[in-house]
């Protein structure tokens, strides 16, 4: 498990923006400007309405991962083929690794 962070958009209070990054960089601007609101180490409780698993995963593959307030995951992209998920972690709710995605 990894630091991550934790940012909040000016442009729409009710979106957040989940990243490895510090400086935020990878959110897209469009979206922004974003604010950071809070640091999680791999310690810490995760009390955000979005799995850590699924932050985690949103990273790896594209940088970050937006949620709004509601507790509902953004698209990060407005599709993503399957062929671009292939080989990404899986994990459980517990933040431990049990496999990759495959297509057959």
């Amino acid at each position: 498990m990894s630091e991550y962070y934790v940012f909040r958009s000016q442009a729409d209070s009710d979106l957040h923006g989940f990243t490895d990054d510090p400086t935020g960089a990878m959110l897209p601007a469009d979206r922004g400007p974003w604010i950071l609101g809070h640091e999680t180490t791999p310690g810490d409780e995760w009390s955000f309405g979005i799995s850590r698993s699924v932050v985690a995963a949103g990273i790896l593959k594209n940088g970050f991962v937006l949620s709004d307030s509601a507790n509902h995951a953004g698209p990060a992209h407005p599709v993503i083929e399957s062929d671009r998920v292939e080989g990404t972690a899986v994990f459980d709710h517990e933040g431990r690794h049990i496999g990759t995605i495959k297509r057959y």
